[in-house]
């Protein structure tokens, strides 16, 4: 199994691909932090601390990455994504499309998608 294979399945299980701030965003929360750290070295993007959920000990962390590093990452791991497949096909898409009606179009496809 390639290292993509396996960081598209994590995704696949943990991540999402949305729209944040007008900006294209691929993103996990997870409370293992070294595979978080190893998305980092892989694809770039930034790992931080979230705060404790009042009622949970656990520490959580976040990876996440913007903009065309997201784009990048979607466009890498798109052939191996199984569940997130299509997540990443629209925020491709909707990074390259001019037209503001278009992208409001698949921004809401991938609204749906995430609901699913």
């Amino acid at each position: 199994m390639s290292n993509h294979s396996y960081y598209a399945g994590f995704l696949d299980g943990e991540g999402c691909f949305t729209v944040a701030g007008g900006s294209p965003r691929v993103y996990v929360s997870n409370t293992h932090l070294p595979s978080l750290e190893n998305l980092k070295r892989m694809y770039g993007g930034t790992v931080r601390q979230r705060d404790v959920a009042k009622g949970h000990s656990r520490e959580c962390f976040e990876w996440y990455a913007y903009g065309q590093t997201a784009v990048d990452i979607a466009k890498i791991l798109l052939p191996s994504l199984r569940e997130k497949q299509a997540q990443a096909a629209i925020l491709i898409n909707w990074f390259y499309e001019s037209r503001p009606a278009a992208k409001a179009g698949l921004n809401n496809m991938l609204k749906e998608l995430k609901r699913l």
